[in-house]
């Protein structure tokens, strides 16, 4: 795969505030070009009663006037700041997923895009909380998107989730401009409880794993 060029996910990550972004490109992104943007649930359900359940708005591309935004500072920190406030998407599993390196565990994940000047664009999957009252900071897990240039325009955002060709696997895919990348994800259905382990005992069933430091693992 190509490394990404910038313009065609940046439109995205921007589409639904203003903030970010120059001002020529402002009227069209937080203007009725995606007011009203049709929102997209994709479930998949595996043989195992495994779940995977993606949620997403199909932003509109539009005219994309945002190539500024992976080079200004300012700009890359408003617009990342933006981009956790309001998330693109959702997912949730009831399954650990291995995608492109990293572990996902069951739960329910904010799906979000942001920049960085070393790596350029990243995916990003943050934990949601399971009430405002108890809220806690959730380290992300991020992957460097590097998508391939196609000559198909896509006009607006596609996110899929599809069951794939071998046991207990599925794919993620996304399109957007011209640019489409696809994640291969594997499915780890969730062992049931088997009471407690003996005292003393080793093993992975002895004590809850540690270590799994998610945001630190980034695949190229």
């Amino acid at each position: 795969m190509r490394s990404c060029r910038p313009a065609a996910i940046a439109m995205l990550f921007a589409a639904t505030s203003a903030i970010a972004i120059s001002p020529s490109a402002r009227a069209q992104i937080s203007g009725t070009i995606n007011a009203r943007a049709p929102r997209v649930t994709t479930t998949v359900e595996l043989g195992d009663g495994s779940k995977l359940e993606l949620r997403y708005t199909a932003l509109h591309y539009g005219e994309g006037k945002w190539r500024t935004i992976s080079e200004d500072a300012s700009e890359r920190a408003a617009f990342n700041a933006m981009a956790q406030r309001k998330p693109v998407a959702s997912v949730s599993t009831t399954a650990h997923v291995v995608a492109s390196g990293n572990l996902v565990p069951p739960g329910r994940y904010d799906l979000y895009f942001t920049v960085t000047q070393d790596h350029g664009w990243e995916l990003n999957l943050r934990k949601q909380a399971v009430n405002f009252m108890t809220m806690t900071a959730h380290h992300p897990i991020s992957w460097h998107m590097h998508p391939e240039e196609t000559s198909t325009l896509h006009k607006r955002l596609r996110l899929s989730l599809e069951p794939g060709d071998a046991p207990n696997s599925a794919t993620f895919g996304f399109a957007f401009g011209t640019q489409t990348l696809t994640i291969p994800l594997k499915l780890r259905p969730v062992d049931p409880p088997q009471g407690d382990p003996p005292r003393g005992a080793d093993g992975p069933d002895s004590k809850p794993s540690t270590g799994q430091r998610q945001d630190r693992q980034k695949s190229g």
